[in-house]
């Protein structure tokens, strides 16, 4: 049967490659595109993304011993649903064998110029396992030994997920990532097709976790038409610390430094109080350890 809903696993002629045999279907269901496969620890992983032309997406995930199936139930890849796999669609995969160990290595392909989101090319993420399950690790920054074959979170990754509001790829009220209320995505912005809005008494908050403790600064690029507003870090293990956003024309980064994160999370966000005509817009967060 033709068509997105099924995928096939197909071999080639061993004598040359040349030609194909007879193809085994592994997957029919939802409209699938985006296809391919790695191997890890004695399974075969085959993923794919939504039908979202050059937006980004989840990533699913179907897996099994032995590469002609049986397969077992799709499943979308944890930690691909708060930023839509790093604003990407699934590209295809790198193993990295070292002396050390081994890893997987996604390349996803975030398509810049025709959906606006973003610098393009490949976005490269280590992936880790629990158990047989492959885990997405939405890092802007990471350090890879070949020689060694593992890899650690760079110095300057930023924390924030969906920071610049461009993995929902339409208009929403409850973005990737975050918890909002009284706010929208809206077009334009510092960068790429969308900024977040908060009209009035309105919020946005990400819940950051599994952080590494340490000293952390964020960021982030925001305009006022006025009313009080202001950006925050809470639940860190500290006190609650926050920073005012003055009423502006264009946006101006603002920068709220030494949050002392002890507790190995930490609540971020934007809170606006105005009337029904006052709007913040903030874009592109950062939230980066900036000391030990």
């Amino acid at each position: 049967m033709s068509g997105r809903a099924y995928q096939y696993v197909v071999p080639l002629r061993a004598s040359d490659f040349l030609a194909i045999g007879t193809p085994t279907e592994i997957f029919r269901g939802s409209g699938r595109e985006g296809n391919a496969m790695f191997k890890y620890n004695g399974h075969y992983y085959a993923c794919s993304s939504d039908l979202h032309g050059w937006n980004s997406s989840h990533t699913y995930c179907i897996s099994a011993t032995n590469i002609l199936g049986p397969y077992g139930a799709e499943f979308v890849v944890p930690n691909t649903d708060a930023d839509f796999s790093h604003v990407t669609q699934n590209g295809f995969y790198i193993t990295v064998t070292g002396s050390a160990q081994s890893f997987v290595v996604y390349a996803g392909d975030r398509w810049a110029d025709f959906a606006g989101n973003g610098i393009g090319y490949n976005q490269w993420v280590p992936l880790t396992f629990n158990g047989t399950t492959p885990q997405f690790q939405s890092l802007s920054e990471w350090t890879l030994d070949v020689t060694k074959g593992t890899w650690a979170v760079g110095p300057n990754n930023s924390h924030a997920l969906n920071p610049s509001f461009e993995a929902d790829r339409v208009s929403v009220t409850q973005p990737a990532g975050w918890v909002t209320t009284n706010s929208a995505n809206a077009s334009g912005g510092h960068t790429g097709n969308w900024n977040w809005a908060l009209t009035g008494t309105a919020g946005l908050d990400q819940a950051v976790s599994n952080l590494p403790n340490g000293t952390y600064t964020l960021s982030v690029w925001a305009k006022s038409s006025g009313g009080a507003a202001q950006l925050y870090a809470k639940n860190f293990g500290g006190t609650d610390k926050t920073l005012a956003l003055s009423a502006s024309t264009g946006f101006t980064q603002v920068t709220l430094t030494g949050i002392a994160v002890s507790s190995g999370k930490c609540n971020i966000g934007v809170s606006a109080t105005g009337t029904s005509s006052q709007t913040v817009n903030v874009d592109d967060f950062t939230f980066v350890r900036t000391g030990p």
